[in-house]
């Protein structure tokens, strides 16, 4: 920008001075030819530098508006990515809470599948006594109904005697 100014002065000093030595006054006797040719290449020269300066300040000025553009559209966007962080960060908050309710919740269901565990354990340790009880009562009665029948007889008798002892009284 400070390039443009530096050139646009120079453009006009030089435009200024070519001016003052086309109106620099001519020796009063007869102009000549090649006189009259130099003033009208000042001429044209002056209104070439002209055009070109209105060239550069048109040129200049649509410069000027497409950097305040970009520079708008680099704010707007720096204004999304923000917000887009913001939610980003927020919905990694959310998800780590639920994380940490979620690991929270399968340390517990750990924590009651170990306390079944042990509880079928002991469960499945009654049940092999009981097993263990009951085959040896089974072994019992079968020893003592086939082993020993005349003592099933024996008992039998006695519990007849009684009941006819206890009826004659």
């Amino acid at each position: 920008m400070e390039m443009g100014r530096s050139y646009r002065s120079g453009l006009i000093a030089t435009s200024v001075m070519a001016l003052l030595l086309s109106l620099a006054p001519v020796r009063a006797h007869a102009v000549s030819k090649e006189t009259i040719q130099m003033q009208t290449q000042i001429q044209q020269l002056l209104d070439m530098v002209q055009r070109l300066q209105t060239t550069l300040d048109t040129k200049f000025a649509v410069l000027q508006n497409l950097a305040q553009q970009t520079a708008d559209q680099a704010t707007q966007m720096n204004a999304t990515v923000n917000t887009l962080q913001q939610k980003l960060n927020t919905q990694v908050e959310n998800l780590n809470g639920k994380l940490d309710t979620s690991s929270g919740q399968v340390q517990s269901m750990n924590d009651s599948v170990d306390e079944l565990k042990t509880r079928v354990s002991a469960l499945q340790k009654t049940l092999q006594d009981l097993h263990a009880t009951a085959a040896e009562f089974s072994a019992r009665y079968r020893t003592g109904r086939n082993g020993s029948r005349r003592g099933a007889r024996t008992r039998r008798d006695e519990l007849r005697t009684r009941d006819e002892s206890g009826s004659a009284a």
